[in-house]
């Protein structure tokens, strides 16, 4: 595109001019040379950037090399993914629900902070795996838990459910009710 040929970093570069001769300065010392900024097209339209730049020495002239991919899009649906997220968390916290996630894979488990806090856990006493659950629902009704979570990893059932006792940390009872689905089942097979 002859127009953005033309055009220098302090064209299409939205930070000043000073912060764009600092940020240029680091990667000619080699002090850094990756880069997130919001850079102009030809047409003027903002876009998100990744900037992986080097010195190079070109004809005996140190000269700055500089691959610039245009990450908009991904910059987009991870800011929405957050959002998402946030949504998510505020509709199940304002609900009273707490929530467990568990990644079968590595055999790491995500709790929220509505759940450690209905059950009486704190952060120095969760774990992140299954033992923290596992160790704390009572010792009657954790092989009814198991088995139903077996049968839902194993796809005879279309989600899990159950409703067991959990002893909390001070070791008074609540009754839970227990629902999940597998996600992404190609993962578990």
């Amino acid at each position: 595109i002859p127009e953005l040929c033309s055009k220098t970093i302090d064209d299409i570069n939205t930070l000043t001019p000073e912060q764009t001769a600092i940020e240029r300065n680091k990667a000619v010392e080699e002090k850094r040379n990756y880069f997130i900024f919001n850079h102009k097209t030809a047409r003027d339209e903002n876009r998100v950037v990744e900037v992986h730049s080097s010195p190079i020495d070109f004809g005996g002239k140190k000269i700055l090399f500089s691959i610039i991919h245009d990450i908009t899009d991904r910059h987009k649906a991870v800011q929405d993914l957050k959002d998402s997220e946030q949504r998510w968390e505020y509709a199940l916290e304002g609900g009273g629900n707490g929530v467990w996630d568990w990644d079968l894979e590595n055999n790491e488990v995500f709790y929220s902070k509505q759940w450690k806090e209905i059950l009486g856990l704190t952060e120095n006493k969760t774990t992140t795996n299954l033992d923290e659950w596992s160790k704390r629902v009572h010792p009657e009704d954790l092989q009814g838990c198991l088995d139903a979570l077996q049968m839902h990893i194993e796809g005879k059932t279309s989600s899990y459910f159950n409703i067991y006792r959990f002893i909390c940390i001070d070791n008074s009872e609540k009754c839970i009710l227990d629902r999940g689905k597998i996600i992404d089942r190609k993962s578990v097979v």
